[in-house]
């Protein structure tokens, strides 16, 4: 078993403490770095303030230009709160993603969405997952639209 770092962004962090989202999806540009069994330990933004440090996904979105945020890459592994252990890895096109998948990725359906009808329901998901999806990847040339090999990385939050 080995323990490797994994980058989320902090409405990603807040659905894994949430235990909202239980699967990830990356971009298969060579060869997939995670293996079954492996420990991740969730790398976020953060800044050390007066001693403590702070997450950004901590504090509402309006807060956070009061600080000078390390990015999440920076992180050290021991400033970690979350492990993940990886159960299933599997390959597919982004766009093959079903609707259950796409919740488990952390997408909250909201009380109103709830109330649609399947097909409406499904659309409306969907489209919340592209805008995510667009918002990480697109600006580097893995946009929802190309339709990208990706890898599907399964875990379970462990309690640290």
């Amino acid at each position: 078993m080995r323990e490797l770092p994994i980058i989320f962004n902090p409405d990603m962090v807040r659905a894994i403490r949430n235990y909202k989202k239980t699967q990830t999806r990356r971009v298969m540009e060579h060869r997939c770095r995670y293996a079954i069994g492996d420990l991740l330990y969730v790398c976020e933004s953060f800044v050390e303030c007066d001693g403590k440090i702070i997450y950004k996904a901590d504090l509402p979105e309006a807060e956070w230009e009061k600080y000078k945020w390390m990015p999440a890459y920076c992180m050290p592994d021991e400033y970690s709160r979350e492990q993940l252990k990886v159960f299933d890895i599997r390959g597919q096109n982004l766009q093959d993603i079903d609707i259950n998948s796409i919740i488990e990725e952390g997408i909250t359906p909201t009380a109103k969405e709830l109330e649609l009808q399947d097909k409406e329901f499904a659309a409306v998901i969907r489209r919340r997952f592209i805008e995510l999806w667009d918002s990480i990847y697109e600006k580097r040339g893995y946009g929802y639209d190309t339709n990208p090999f990706v890898v599907v990385i399964e875990f379970k939050r462990i309690e640290i």
